[in-house]
Protein backbone atom coordinates (compact mmCIF):
# COMPACT_ATOMS: atom_id res chain seq x y z
CA UNK A 1 0.00 0.00 0.00
CA UNK A 2 1.18 3.27 -0.87
CA UNK A 3 1.16 6.11 2.29
CA UNK A 4 1.49 9.60 0.23
CA UNK A 5 2.78 11.19 3.73
CA UNK A 6 5.42 9.21 2.91
CA UNK A 7 7.31 11.03 0.56
CA UNK A 8 10.59 8.74 0.88
CA UNK A 9 8.49 5.95 0.44
CA UNK A 10 6.60 7.58 -2.88
CA UNK A 11 10.27 8.83 -4.22
CA UNK A 12 11.09 5.25 -3.78
CA UNK A 13 8.75 3.86 -6.21
CA UNK A 14 8.98 7.27 -8.30
CA UNK A 15 12.64 6.42 -9.28
CA UNK A 16 11.91 3.31 -10.41
CA UNK A 17 9.82 4.73 -13.09
CA UNK A 18 11.53 5.68 -15.95
CA UNK A 19 10.15 7.16 -19.89
CA UNK A 20 10.60 3.69 -21.12
CA UNK A 21 9.08 1.88 -18.26
CA UNK A 22 5.69 0.36 -20.21
CA UNK A 23 2.27 0.18 -18.30
CA UNK A 24 0.60 -2.85 -17.76
CA UNK A 25 -2.72 -1.75 -18.87
CA UNK A 26 -4.12 2.03 -20.64
CA UNK A 27 -2.83 4.19 -22.76
CA UNK A 28 -0.94 6.90 -20.52
CA UNK A 29 3.32 7.00 -20.83
CA UNK A 30 5.07 7.80 -17.28
CA UNK A 31 5.18 10.97 -17.98
CA UNK A 32 1.24 11.27 -18.24
CA UNK A 33 0.72 9.02 -15.44
CA UNK A 34 2.92 11.73 -13.33
CA UNK A 35 1.09 14.30 -14.61
CA UNK A 36 -2.60 13.28 -14.07
CA UNK A 37 -2.03 12.60 -10.55
CA UNK A 38 -0.34 15.64 -9.88
CA UNK A 39 -3.64 17.48 -11.48
CA UNK A 40 -6.14 15.47 -9.10
CA UNK A 41 -3.57 16.71 -6.71
CA UNK A 42 -4.95 20.44 -7.15
CA UNK A 43 -8.08 20.07 -6.46
CA UNK A 44 -6.78 18.51 -2.56
CA UNK A 45 -4.47 21.03 -1.72
CA UNK A 46 -7.20 24.10 -2.83
CA UNK A 47 -4.98 25.19 -5.81
CA UNK A 48 -7.85 24.14 -8.58
CA UNK A 49 -10.98 23.46 -8.15
CA UNK A 50 -13.87 22.33 -10.62
CA UNK A 51 -17.61 21.24 -10.42
CA UNK A 52 -18.83 17.58 -9.85
CA UNK A 53 -19.53 15.88 -13.02
CA UNK A 54 -21.82 13.04 -12.33
CA UNK A 55 -25.30 13.02 -10.66
CA UNK A 56 -25.02 12.94 -6.92
CA UNK A 57 -26.14 9.73 -6.74
CA UNK A 58 -23.80 8.10 -9.17
CA UNK A 59 -20.87 10.25 -6.90
CA UNK A 60 -21.88 8.61 -3.78
CA UNK A 61 -22.19 5.67 -4.84
CA UNK A 62 -18.23 5.60 -5.85
CA UNK A 63 -17.26 7.38 -3.11
CA UNK A 64 -18.49 4.90 -0.91
CA UNK A 65 -17.22 1.77 -3.12
CA UNK A 66 -13.29 3.97 -2.87
CA UNK A 67 -13.82 5.51 0.24
CA UNK A 68 -15.67 3.72 2.79
CA UNK A 69 -14.28 0.48 1.80
CA UNK A 70 -10.91 -1.68 0.55
CA UNK A 71 -11.84 -1.53 -2.67
CA UNK A 72 -9.55 -0.84 -5.29
CA UNK A 73 -9.46 1.48 -8.11
CA UNK A 74 -10.62 -0.95 -11.46
CA UNK A 75 -8.00 -1.35 -13.80
CA UNK A 76 -8.79 0.69 -16.85
CA UNK A 77 -11.44 3.12 -15.01
CA UNK A 78 -12.36 5.74 -16.98
CA UNK A 79 -12.76 9.22 -14.93
CA UNK A 80 -14.39 11.81 -16.92
CA UNK A 81 -11.84 14.36 -16.35
CA UNK A 82 -9.97 12.01 -19.39
CA UNK A 83 -10.59 11.41 -22.64
CA UNK A 84 -9.79 8.64 -25.22
CA UNK A 85 -6.79 9.83 -25.64
CA UNK A 86 -3.67 10.79 -22.86
CA UNK A 87 -3.58 14.65 -22.72
CA UNK A 88 -0.76 16.46 -23.83
CA UNK A 89 2.24 17.25 -22.04
CA UNK A 90 2.36 19.78 -19.21
CA UNK A 91 5.93 19.71 -18.22
CA UNK A 92 9.53 19.55 -20.08
CA UNK A 93 10.11 15.38 -19.12
CA UNK A 94 9.29 12.97 -16.62
CA UNK A 95 11.96 14.11 -13.96
CA UNK A 96 10.33 17.46 -14.33
CA UNK A 97 6.87 15.84 -13.96
CA UNK A 98 7.98 14.17 -10.76
CA UNK A 99 9.62 17.36 -9.21
CA UNK A 100 6.28 18.79 -9.74
CA UNK A 101 4.54 16.11 -7.92
CA UNK A 102 6.66 16.12 -5.23
CA UNK A 103 6.15 19.84 -4.91
CA UNK A 104 1.94 19.16 -5.03
CA UNK A 105 2.46 16.57 -2.29
CA UNK A 106 3.75 19.12 -0.09
CA UNK A 107 0.84 21.61 -1.01
CA UNK A 108 -1.07 19.06 -0.27
CA UNK A 109 0.45 18.59 3.61
CA UNK A 110 0.63 22.07 4.31
CA UNK A 111 -3.21 22.74 2.84
CA UNK A 112 -4.45 19.90 5.65
CA UNK A 113 -2.36 21.67 8.33
CA UNK A 114 -3.88 24.65 7.40
CA UNK A 115 -7.52 23.74 6.88
CA UNK A 116 -8.30 20.90 8.88
CA UNK A 117 -11.94 21.23 8.38
CA UNK A 118 -11.95 21.70 4.75
CA UNK A 119 -14.34 19.74 2.18
CA UNK A 120 -13.03 20.04 -1.79
CA UNK A 121 -14.84 19.25 -4.09
CA UNK A 122 -13.49 15.86 -5.99
CA UNK A 123 -14.49 15.99 -9.66
CA UNK A 124 -15.99 12.34 -9.76
CA UNK A 125 -17.06 11.64 -5.93
CA UNK A 126 -17.83 15.03 -4.52
CA UNK A 127 -17.01 17.04 -1.49
CA UNK A 128 -13.90 14.95 0.60
CA UNK A 129 -12.42 16.05 3.75
CA UNK A 130 -9.08 15.85 4.63
CA UNK A 131 -9.14 11.92 5.75
CA UNK A 132 -10.80 11.04 2.90
CA UNK A 133 -8.87 12.95 0.47
CA UNK A 134 -5.63 11.14 1.79
CA UNK A 135 -7.77 7.58 1.47
CA UNK A 136 -8.11 8.70 -2.32
CA UNK A 137 -4.96 9.80 -3.07
CA UNK A 138 -3.44 6.43 -1.50
CA UNK A 139 -5.56 4.35 -3.75
CA UNK A 140 -5.30 6.51 -7.10
CA UNK A 141 -0.87 6.27 -6.38
CA UNK A 142 -1.24 2.58 -6.15
CA UNK A 143 -3.66 2.15 -8.66
CA UNK A 144 -1.31 3.74 -11.11
CA UNK A 145 2.29 2.72 -9.97
CA UNK A 146 0.37 -0.81 -10.62
CA UNK A 147 -0.01 0.47 -13.42
CA UNK A 148 3.58 0.57 -14.40
CA UNK A 149 4.58 -2.09 -12.21
CA UNK A 150 6.38 -0.01 -9.46
CA UNK A 151 4.71 -1.42 -6.24
CA UNK A 152 6.58 -4.94 -4.64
Amino acid sequence: MIDIHNIHQVNQFLSRLEDVSPAAWGKMSPQNMIEHISAIMLFSNGRKSMPLLYPEDKAAALKHYLIDTDNEFPMNFKAPLIGEEPLPYRFENLEAAKGILTKEMENYFNFQESEKDAMLMHPTLGLLDNREWTIFHNKHFAHHFKQFNLLD
